[in-house]
């Protein structure tokens, strides 16, 4: 419960009129709607920006993750959300000489200083914010609040255990770049968000939260775990995907801009503007972690495998691939291929009892398919004593490959050196829709097929997350979801809000 919904906030107090995509984004992550509340194209592209989900828990809202496109207003939001936070916060916890604050931390000072900067031309341009400045300094600024309060808006450097932070009651973390932060691109720097977040999160209020703003970066750090562990099932932190068009399409000049961008560098308007990290053009994986995943014989255990298929019986080959929980790791342990011969499709029965045969040696206890066939499978293996799932369909496809592709980055798939499988991820493609998002497409390889081996491969590792994920963990430190505010001590803040 709030003073004033942010959205009318930045209306009436800062002046800002949102883009489509950027009012549907502060609607979910600030104002706390759910997708399912809103209508229309406004229901779009909060599914399209938060992964499919039509309902928000609410422990995930306490971290928010913004993998924002260049130019898509991230500053902006960011520094808007600042001021909110610094006017509608719940202070009554800070006591005598407790300084609440907004803070703002980056892999560089400078950047840092671009939402500082941002938030201080809001604050000029707002009379009744102007009318509140009590010092302005030159990484800081103060103002005093509707009640009286002073609440400072700064920037801090990425110390080791939140140094500079100590002594403040954060009413909202701000880590800029996150996904920079200590990756090898920062020069000397040793730190990283993680450091950050574990020293200063302790400090922020239960009506605070921590924002993680960035463009995507192919290093792993406490943002991409975050993302990769909640994007599409929030459980500690809310994320959103939202490339450059997803959010500032309807601007003439921006669209202009990354199509200028797509034409120059088209792999770096991919990772820029379209929110998507490849080490070549259109290519999805990278061939490195590809081929660092490969290994000459992988031993099965043959305790509980997981199994996944693809059917083609005409043209062309059905495919199964089977993996297993070793330790830390998932292990592909079995390939089969079935393939037509020119004068004569695949017998369904026979490919289904071969498949149905092999996972039963393996212990798995369920076949996951697509869609394709998957009624045919489901009554032949049904004679088998096995059940057929459903695999990821919609966004949870593209959901399962960013998955996948987190897994060879992290060195946690083993993968036999199969040069057909390994053939068909390196062939894997993807694009750009034009209004944000990712199109990921299986071409046919010579010698290769149609990527059957990539799409039974992805059927399995989408049923295997029922054990849960192995590629992240949760935030060094428990962040609960803020209380809610009742009774007569919430209506006089409200009539004091007011009378600001």
């Amino acid at each position: 419960m709030s003073l004033i919904r942010f959205t009318d906030f930045a209306r009436d107090v800062l002046g800002i009129t949102w883009t489509q995509g950027q009012r549907v984004y502060s609607l979910i992550a600030f104002d706390r709607l759910d997708p399912i509340d809103l209508e229309g194209r406004e229901r779009e592209l909060a599914l399209q920006m938060f992964g499919g989900v039509a309902r928000i828990p609410p422990e995930a809202r306490r971290v928010i993750v913004m993998r924002f496109g260049r130019a898509s207003g991230k500053s902006l939001l960011c520094s808007a959300y600042g001021l909110y936070q610094m006017m509608t916060a719940d202070l009554s916890v800070c006591g005598p000489g407790d300084r609440a604050a907004v803070v703002v931390v980056s892999f560089r000072q400078e950047e840092a200083g671009i939402i500082l900067n941002v938030a201080r031309e809001l604050v000029n341009r707002s009379p009744r914010l102007r009318a509140s400045i009590i010092r302005s300094l030159g990484d800081r600024f103060v103002l005093r609040r509707w009640d009286g309060k002073h609440v400072t808006f700064k920037t801090a450097p990425k110390s080791q255990g939140g140094a500079a932070v100590r002594g403040l009651s954060v009413i909202a973390l701000i880590l800029d770049e996150s996904e920079f932060i200590g990756t090898k691109t920062t020069g000397t720097a040793v730190l990283t968000d993680t450091n950050v977040i574990a020293g200063a999160m302790p400090r922020v209020l239960d009506s605070g939260a921590l924002v993680l703003a960035s463009t995507p970066w192919p290093a792993t750090s406490e943002t991409s775990r975050a993302f990769d562990a909640n994007y599409g099932a929030p459980k500690t932190a809310l994320c959103a995907l939202a490339p450059t068009m997803c959010v500032r399409g309807d601007d003439p000049k921006i669209a202009a801009l990354v199509a200028r961008e797509r034409i120059r560098d088209p792999r770096n308007a991919l990772r820029e503007y379209d929110c998507i990290i490849t080490d070549a053009d259109g290519l999805f994986f990278e061939q490195s972690t590809i081929e660092a995943a490969a290994r000459p014989s992988l031993p099965a255990q043959r305790s509980r495998g997981t199994a996944g298929i693809d059917l083609a019986f005409r043209g062309d080959s059905s495919a199964l691939v089977i993996l297993e929980r070793q330790g830390e790791q998932v292990v592909v342990v079995h390939l089969d291929v079935v393939a037509p011969r020119p004068e004569r499709a695949l017998i369904p029965s026979e490919v289904m009892g071969r498949f149905a045969a092999t996972a039963d040696e393996y212990k798995c206890r369920e076949i996951a398919a697509d869609v394709h066939y998957l009624e045919t499978a489901r009554e032949i293996a049904a004679h088998h004593g096995l059940q057929v799932v459903s695999g990821p369909a919609g966004y949870g496809i593209t959901k399962i490959f960013l998955y996948l592709r987190t897994l060879l980055r992290e060195g946690k798939i083993l993968l036999p050196n199969d040069a057909r499988l390994l053939g068909q991820l390196k062939s894997v493609q993807c694009s750009a829709l034009p209004a944000g998002g990712l199109s990921i497409s299986l071409p046919r390889v010579q010698g290769a097929g149609h990527c059957d081996l990539v799409s039974a491969l992805v059927a399995a590792v989408s049923h295997d997350l029922r054990f849960g994920r192995l590629t992240t963990e949760d935030l060094q430190q428990p962040l609960t979801a803020g209380k809610l505010q009742a009774g007569s001590a919430y209506i006089q803040q409200v009539q004091g809000f007011q009378r600001w």
